[in-house]
């Protein structure tokens, strides 16, 4: 699998004996180009996120007319929640490749 190695065995009455593997950090240094594809994919989706809410707000507020969405406040809100996804997801995307 995927960032999981073999771990040692643990002594004898440790308490761990069904652990057979640890969990490694996904780091530039350690994956390369696997931690570039999901940094770039997340930056993406949260892109999508951000440009599906204007256009849910702009639809919301009726500034975008021809669909059911128009005049409804409801889709602005949905909107606006979109943009914080996806902002909340650059900050989270741009935090983990920090450290």
């Amino acid at each position: 699998m995927l960032g999981l190695q073999p771990s040692p065995t643990p002594p004898l009455g440790s308490g761990v004996a069904d652990c057979q593997y640890e969990v490694q950090s996904l780091t530039p240094e350690a994956h390369g180009s696997t931690f570039l594809a999901m940094r770039n994919t997340r930056y993406v989706v949260a892109a999508a996120f951000v440009l599906v809410g204007l256009v849910f707000i702009g639809q919301g507020v009726g500034l975008i007319p021809g669909s059911f969405m128009t005049g409804e406040i409801i889709w602005a809100v949905i909107g606006a929640g979109l943009i914080l996804a996806g902002a909340a997801l650059v900050w989270l995307t741009r935090r983990s490749t920090a450290s």
